[in-house]
């Protein structure tokens, strides 16, 4: 039996619910008619009714005191928008949607926005984990696998060329790529290039590259 709550304040009070969009029919529900899920570290994305998982991340250092604290969706977004050539779709259930940066720096839902390469980096040092971050990663995918000890749950998802073309770049979905809100130097500008950050096997880096390639977004909590 699916319980059905009104989303308040993009919470539920049920532990076993279905989110719904007030006045209207819930649409993640319709299409998903067996799924009951726990609620706890879930919210509601209003605009369509579907649930996001999420993770607060706080980290304390030796003495105690907490050195970082952040709440990160922890899943990638999977709203689909109105523009066919904002976003596509490949395994939509499992890694989200991939986005121009255009429509990635407007899509995050109401209260959470696209974060920056700073807050990207700033996660990653928290968790002191070197280069590989095994405890951001699943335990699936990755070599080695990860642990993902704070809920984070990266998972590898690559990126498109073309998201009219709904082709996911052939790299063996060896990375996890994910756009950023970092502001653009007046040369990337001229060049219609955007900031991202990269997860292999191995390391994580970031880079430019053009605002009409195709990648998943990971959206932080708005503190404001």
């Amino acid at each position: 039996e699916i319980k059905t709550q009104w989303c308040v304040d993009d919470q539920i009070e049920s532990s076993i619910a279905c989110c719904v969009k007030e006045g209207q029919n819930d649409k993640w529900c319709e299409g998903h008619p067996n799924s009951l899920y726990d609620i706890r570290n879930q919210f509601c994305d209003t605009r369509d009714g579907q649930p996001y998982k999420f993770t607060e991340i706080t980290v304390k250092g030796d003495s105690g005191k907490v050195t970082y604290s952040e709440t990160w969706m922890a899943q990638n977004l999977n709203y689909a928008g109105t523009g066919a050539d904002e976003s596509a779709c490949i395994d939509c259930e499992t890694i989200g949607r991939f986005y121009t940066w255009p429509a990635a720096m407007s899509y995050c839902p109401d209260g959470w926005r696209l974060p920056t390469m700073a807050e990207f980096a700033a996660l990653n040092n928290a968790v002191d984990d070197g280069q590989r971050m095994l405890k951001l990663k699943v335990n699936y995918g990755w070599s080695p696998a990860g642990t993902d000890e704070y809920g984070f749950s990266l998972m590898q998802s690559s990126y498109m060329m073309d998201v009219s073309q709904t082709e996911v770049k052939s790299d063996g979905m060896k990375t996890a790529l994910f756009w950023t809100s970092s502001p653009r130097t007046e040369q990337q500008i001229s060049r219609n290039d955007a900031h991202y950050v990269i997860y292999n096997n191995e390391s994580y880096s970031d880079n430019a590259n053009s605002v009409d390639l195709g990648f998943p977004v990971r959206c932080i909590k708005d503190k404001n």
